[in-house]
């Protein structure tokens, strides 16, 4: 089978749309951190630095908790932020990497370590 270069460019333009197109799309539900209301970036407000890097999904999952009618939800929040803020370059690695981790996990597993997690006490847990 001959290749035909007109077919070979057509199909390297058509992936190179397709990926720009993919990219824009998971872009044009990012949040601005500056847009959010004042409370809610004042509890965010450790987390400004790489709000960007977070993906749309997450901000809305996020920004649902940090506007709770409930208080100390909002102050969970406000907690977690920091604590990430806090973590060294070394930690951050090592909880991005355990992150990638369990979103491997089927639902069960995680349901499992979520058990096991629960059944731990304070201690423990730390």
């Amino acid at each position: 089978m001959k290749s035909n270069p007109i077919r070979l460019i057509t199909i390297l333009l058509a992936g190179v749309l397709l990926c720009s197109e993919l990219f824009a799309e998971e872009s044009r539900g990012q949040i601005p951190f500056q847009e959010l209301p004042k409370e809610t970036r004042d509890i965010l407000a450790p987390l400004e630095k790489h709000w960007h890097k977070v993906k749309p999904k997450q901000q809305k999952w996020i920004l649902a908790r940090a506007q709770s009618a409930d208080p100390s939800a909002r102050e969970r929040v406000r907690r977690m932020a920091q604590r990430l803020k806090d973590l060294s370059p070394e930690k951050r690695k090592r909880l991005r990497k355990i992150k990638k981790q369990y979103d491997k996990m089927s639902p069960g597993q995680r349901q499992k370590l979520r058990q096991r997690y629960e059944n731990t006490s304070p201690q423990e847990r730390r």
